[in-house]
């Protein structure tokens, strides 16, 4: 045991011991390595760093989904404005409009998804 390392006595009906062993057994961990691993599982971690990146995701989801909304929106404008003959010059307006939505789009759903790796891997 290190000095990093503190022991705890802890009383188990002899079920969950039974559990614990069978499962220390197939994940091929000693009981000790199994009841810290339960142990760290069962725990959230609440720390600052992991709070702002679940805020962070929860935005992006948010911006993501305004986005969407506002690329149909402009998709829409564009359908219409050809339907009665708009000029071209509005109408390749609207397209880039479209563009740099998408990519906005793009680039929100790539931080999202690096987000999401971090948080998972916490």
């Amino acid at each position: 045991m290190s000095n990093s390392e503190s022991q705890l006595h802890v009383r188990v009906p002899a079920r969950l011991k039974a559990e614990i062993e069978s499962a220390a057994k197939a994940s091929g961990r000693s009981m000790n390595a199994e009841i810290v691993y339960r142990l760290e599982s069962g725990i959230p971690d609440d720390s600052p760093g992991l709070r702002f990146l679940k805020e962070e995701a929860a935005e992006l989801e948010f911006q993501i989904d305004g986005l969407k909304r506002e690329r149909a929106e402009q998709s829409a404008q564009v359908k219409d404005y050809e339907k009665i003959g708009g000029d071209l010059v509005a109408s390749a307006i609207l397209r880039m409009e479209i563009r740099a939505t998408t990519a906005r789009l793009v680039e929100a759903e790539s931080r999202l998804r690096r987000i999401r790796r971090v948080i998972d891997g916490c």
